[in-house]
C-alpha cells in the first residue's frame, strides 16, 4: 500500500538528497505507516531506521531528526525505552521550541511512563 505521506517525502529526498529534514520526515512516514497499517511489516522499521541515520548524517542538530528517532525508538519491539525517547524529544524541543509534535509526543511518553509505573506498583503488568 502506497501512502501519499510517504510518497511525497520519498520524492523530496530524491529531488534533494542533501535535505536532512526530508529524511527525518520520510522516517516518520514509514513509522506511522507501519504503526497504523502494517505492524508486522518489519521492512518499514528498517527503512525508517535508514532514513533517520541519513538525516543525522546530514544534520545532527536538526529537531526533526530527534523527533523521528524518538518515534522510531518508541515501539513495542523496542520495549518503549522511556528515558531514551524522552531525551530525544527534549533535544528536539531544545533545538526548536516551536516543534509542537515533539511536545505532543513527549506528553504521550510521560503519560505512558506514569501508567506503566502505576500498573507495575499494583502488579498488573499491563505495560
Amino acid at each position: 500500500m502506497s501512502t501519499p505521506h510517504a510518497d511525497t517525502r520519498l520524492a523530496a529526498v530524491q529531488i534533494d538528497p542533501s535535505f536532512g529534514t526530508a529524511y527525518a520526515e520520510l522516517a516518520q512516514a514509514y513509522i506511522w505507516k507501519q504503526f497504523s497499517f502494517f505492524p508486522n511489516q518489519k521492512d518499514l522499521s528498517e527503512k525508517a531506521y535508514n532514513a533517520v541515520q541519513k538525516a543525522f548524517a546530514l544534520d545532527s542538530d536538526a529537531a526533526p531528526g530527534h523527533l523521528a528517532r524518538g518515534r522510531l525508538l518508541w515501539t513495542p519491539e523496542n520495549k518503549f525505552p522511556h528515558e531514551k525517547v524522552i531525551s530525544e524529544y527534549r533535544r528536539a524541543i531544545e533545538l526548536d521550541p516551536n516543534l509542537d509534535e515533539a511536545r505532543n509526543q513527549l506528553a504521550v511518553v510521560y503519560c505512558h511512563s506514569i501508567c506503566a509505573a502505576t500498573d507495575s506498583s499494583k502488579g498488573t503488568g499491563s505495560y
